[in-house]
């Protein structure tokens, strides 16, 4: 940053070298122009400072002000823990055993009931040869390096992001946490997963912020406004650069109840730090494994619109949260990647 605003300098004062030189020359009309022309550049270069600058000064501010979980995006009490996620998990598993119990007794009832009436011996079991088994049909593809969800599991790859927001029919299953913090059901085991495993190699993780409504969604891009108009920037200018660390409602995801700020007891802040603690280390190296990316990488602001955030997970699923880990790619591209696959083909 610092020598791409050397250069901007040392154009501009080339600029005024020549304007110097050539201006007792010049007639009034050539006068007119030549000052629109400078005009014109002056604005070009500041608009490319301004926009090349905005994820940066984002990052320094998060960063000298020290924005923690307890004044950008939650209270640190209500954070879950991995006890919380095996307690539901655990009441979750008891209601399950108990459903299923009464099915398999109506199943069996019901089954023996049909053997007799088309005449199947009892005990005989019918198959048809080359049919599919029910494994094979709930399992997606990998094609070419890129794994393809099955029908039915296309919320696993939903992009959202400024360009893309959330589908109004979008509706997911959320499993209240902790009382506090709710996240989409289908990812409770996985998460619970993770949380355990890291435990048993001495690291602590914890939730502080999941699912958002769309209302709190609003309510914390909001606040950010009033918090930058405040310091005296216009509201454009305030819109533009707080949507580098707060997402605009309806593009978060958030909304979707995948995402979710992870800390650590020994660092609730919520800025480029976690990255060096033990939790943000393990979460780098290991979160695939359970089916989690780190959505926004450091270096990829350019492609994801989002400051560097090291504490903000996004579940893919196993197959597709490898390969985009193995590949170092973000969801953008690795969406990009399908797509063009498929029109290529």
């Amino acid at each position: 940053m610092i020598f791409f605003l050397l250069s901007v300098w040392q154009e501009e004062l080339v600029v005024q070298i020549l304007w110097e030189k050539v201006h007792s020359s010049l007639t009034g009309m050539e006068q007119m122009i030549k000052i629109v022309l400078m005009i014109k550049k002056i604005a070009y270069l500041t608009a490319v400072i301004l926009i090349t600058a905005l994820p940066a000064a984002e990052a320094v501010y998060a960063s000298d002000t020290g924005i923690t979980v307890n004044n950008y995006i939650t209270e640190p009490e209500k954070a879950f823990t991995a006890q919380d996620l095996r307690r539901i998990l655990d009441r979750s598993l008891s209601v399950n055993e108990t459903e299923n119990a009464g099915k398999e007794d109506s199943s069996e009832k019901n089954g023996k009931e049909v053997e007799k009436k088309e005449g199947y011996p009892e005990g005989d079991t019918v198959s048809g040869d080359g049919a599919d088994t029910e494994d094979e049909k709930n399992e997606g593809s990998e094609e070419n390096g890129l794994f393809i969800p099955k029908e039915g599991d296309e919320w696993m790859l939903l992009l959202v992001n400024k360009q893309n927001p959330i589908p109004d029919d979008y509706a997911p299953e959320l499993t209240d946490v902790n009382g506090s913090i709710k996240i989409r059901s289908e990812i409770a085991l996985p998460l619970s997963e993770m949380f355990d495993d890291a435990e048993k190699d001495g690291v602590s993780l914890m939730v502080c912020s999941a699912y958002r409504s769309h209302e709190h969604q609003r309510e914390l891009f909001d606040r950010k406004i009033r918090n930058y108009t405040g310091r005296g920037l216009s509201y454009l200018d305030a819109f533009r650069i707080g949507s580098y660390s707060v997402i605009i409602p309806g593009t978060s995801e958030h909304e979707l109840g995948m995402a979710l700020d992870i800390v650590t007891p020994g660092y609730m802040n919520l800025n480029e730090g976690f990255a060096d603690t033990a939790a943000g280390k393990w979460l780098k190296d290991n979160a695939y494994k359970y089916g989690f990316i780190l959505r926004y990488p450091k270096g990829k602001e350019y492609i994801t619109g989002i400051i560097f955030e090291p504490w903000h997970y996004r579940y893919v699923g196993k197959e597709a949260a490898k390969i985009i880990t193995q590949k170092d790619l973000t969801l953008e591209e690795y969406i990009e990647e399908m797509e063009y696959r498929y029109d290529n083909e």
